[in-house]
C-alpha cells in the first residue's frame, strides 16, 4: 500500500491482481493497519471525519499486462533489402536491441545479457521434455522403413 501525498490517496494492489484506489475525503492523520481501510467514520480514532471510497478498475477494462501484450503484438511495416515486410513491434524491438548489442552499446549489452541469463535460468528450471515412446505399430513402421532404405542401397 502506498500513500500518495499529492492527492491524499492510497493505492492498494491485492494478491489476486485487483487494484483499488482509496481517497481520503478530509485531510488529516490516518493510521493504517488491520481494519482501518474499511472504517467509514473515524471520529473516535483520529478526531476527524474521514471516509474512504474504493475506486476499482472498471469491469471489462484491460489490465496493464494485456495492454502491453497487445501493443507489442501490433504489426509494423519495415523495409529490409528493398522489400517491405510486416513484423510485430516485439520482434522489431528485439532486432534493434540485438543490433545495438552488436555495436557494443553498454545499455543494450546489459539488457540483452540480462534477458539471456533469465532465459537460461528458466530453461534450466523447466523439466526436460519427454521423448515420445513408440508402440508396437510404430516400431513395425520404422523397421519397415529401415528395411526399404537398406535394400535400395
Amino acid at each position: 500500500m502506498r500513500m500518495n501525498a499529492a492527492n491524499d490517496s492510497y493505492d492498494i494492489t491485492y494478491e489476486h491482481g485487483r487494484r483499488f484506489d482509496y481517497e481520503l475525503s478530509d485531510v488529516g492523520s490516518y493510521e493504517t493497519g488491520a481494519g482501518q481501510i474499511a472504517r467509514k467514520n473515524t471520529t473516535a480514532h483520529t478526531g476527524t471525519h474521514q471516509s474512504l471510497q474504493a475506486v476499482e478498475r472498471p469491469k471489462g477494462s484491460k489490465n496493464f499486462s494485456t495492454l502491453l501484450a497487445e501493443a507489442l503484438n501490433e504489426p509494423v511495416v519495415v523495409t529490409e533489402d528493398g522489400r517491405r515486410r510486416r513484423i510485430s513491434k516485439r520482434e522489431l524491438g528485439l532486432r534493434q536491441l540485438a543490433n545495438k548489442f552488436a555495436m557494443a552499446e553498454s545499455q543494450a549489452t546489459k539488457i540483452l545479457l540480462g534477458l539471456m541469463l533469465e532465459r537460461e535460468r528458466l530453461a534450466a528450471a523447466a523439466p526436460p521434455a519427454e521423448r515420445p515412446s513408440f508402440d508396437a505399430a510404430d516400431e513395425k513402421v520404422i523397421a519397415n522403413l529401415l528395411k526399404r532404405l537398406r535394400s535400395s542401397e
